[in-house]
């Protein structure tokens, strides 16, 4: 089957971010809408709002997500995540885009059936969780954090709860040009992690951080990255990391892992308490 729908905004100021489809084929369509109104001194994130639209058979339903007067950074969705409920998460900050900096998340659940808010939280980052993060590399600017994060994972617990997943993540391409010879170089990154756990009721349990660094180049990020999984209410996170972190996890910037095969597999297990365990599962380095 196929379907076609046109939106009652303009295309230039409409900014998609997510699109997903339900078991039940109602789509979802998660975005940005910037105002007409472009003057040079406005309060940039006073002009966006943010809207999911859910689209089924010939008629669309609008929603405000409830974010004015935030600047959202980076936002992820999931829908037919446990009985009927679509969850919304991203990060915001109090000051305009241009800053760059992060000042907590926020986390949404809607009712897939009648639309209707079912809960929603703005979680500003701890005095404790900043401390962290600055211990770990990250720098702060007027209170925020200095942090660029993608959404990566909706992981649904057995108890009606979940863990939401982002990573930092960046790409780019450099070129240079000596003795007549230009060179290009494709870079990854696949950095610090951001775990959120949720509870059933839809309230922030802990925020923690997973330092990570893996930074490659004209490898397509093949070994970078990472793998959840879910153990009850505890989540456990695979990924190769540098040799030496095993005794500085936590306590300072992590080394970047930029060889695999001079790595190890390791994996963090994070408690019900927000607890962070660190175990060395395989030295990669002993196949060669």
């Amino acid at each position: 089957w196929s379907s076609e729908f046109n939106l009652d905004v303009r295309d230039d100021l409409f900014n998609l971010k997510e699109a997903n489809l339900t078991n039940e084929g109602q789509l979802y369509v998660l975005g940005q809408l910037h105002s007409l109104s472009l003057r040079l001194f406005a309060d940039r994130k006073e002009q966006v709002k943010h809207l999911i639209y859910r689209l089924d058979g010939e008629s669309y339903l609008e929603l405000d997500l409830g974010l004015q007067g935030v600047s959202v950074s980076d936002v992820g969705m999931q829908v037919d995540f446990s009985s009927q409920t679509v969850a919304i998460s991203g990060l915001y900050s109090d000051r305009n885009m241009d800053w760059g900096t992060t000042k907590g998340l926020f986390y949404i659940q809607l009712d897939q059936k009648t639309s209707e808010t079912k809960s929603r939280v703005i979680h500003p980052f701890s005095d404790e969780f900043k401390s962290s993060a600055l211990r770990l590399g990250k720098f702060q600017r007027r209170g925020e954090l200095q942090m660029d994060f993608v959404f990566r994972d909706f992981l649904h617990r057995a108890d009606g709860g979940a863990f939401v997943i982002a990573e930092n993540y960046e790409t780019y391409t450099t070129t240079t040009t000596a003795n007549d010879q230009t060179k290009t170089t494709h870079h990854y990154h696949y950095d610090e992690l951001l775990t959120i756990s949720v509870s059933p009721e839809g309230a922030i349990e802990w925020v923690g951080m997973i330092p990570k660094m893996q930074r490659t180049t004209n490898d397509g990020g093949f070994h970078s990255g990472y793998l959840p999984i879910v153990d009850g209410n505890s989540l456990h996170v695979l990924f190769n990391d540098h040799p030496k972190n095993a005794k500085r996890f936590g306590e300072r910037r992590a080394r970047n892992t930029y060889n695999v095969k001079r790595s190890n597999l390791v994996m963090v297990s994070i408690s019900p308490e927000a607890q962070m365990d660190y175990v060395v599962m395989h030295k990669n380095g002993k196949e060669r």
